[in-house]
């Protein structure tokens, strides 16, 4: 199976359980390809599931991951950046610390 390149990294706040395709669902996924209803219907579904079987547990421990998810979708967010300013070469060079600044 061939490997899936991450195209883009969307941010989105949906209250729980009311997603639908009109925005922001819409305009931030359809861009990128992704099928909007399957996306809203699986992430409706989870929320009604979690609500039904009185899962608080699960609806924190989303919120944990969540919010670790944004850290580390605002690290790669940087690493992005700087392979934008100094080229995908230079940024590895730097990442192994091999890189000596031109005199």
């Amino acid at each position: 199976m061939a490997k899936k390149r991450v195209a883009a990294i969307v941010k989105i706040q949906i209250p729980a359980g009311k997603a639908s395709p009109a925005p922001p669902v819409g305009t931030a996924l359809g861009p990128h390809g992704v099928a909007i209803m399957d996306f809203v219907k699986a992430y409706n579904a989870a929320i009604q599931i979690a609500v039904a079987e009185k899962d608080n547990g699960s609806r924190d421990l989303l919120v944990v991951l969540l919010k670790d998810e944004e850290d580390h979708v605002d690290w790669l967010e940087a690493q992005i950046h700087q392979i934008k300013e100094l080229g995908y070469e230079r940024y590895l060079t730097m990442q192994m610390g091999e890189f000596e600044e031109e005199e």
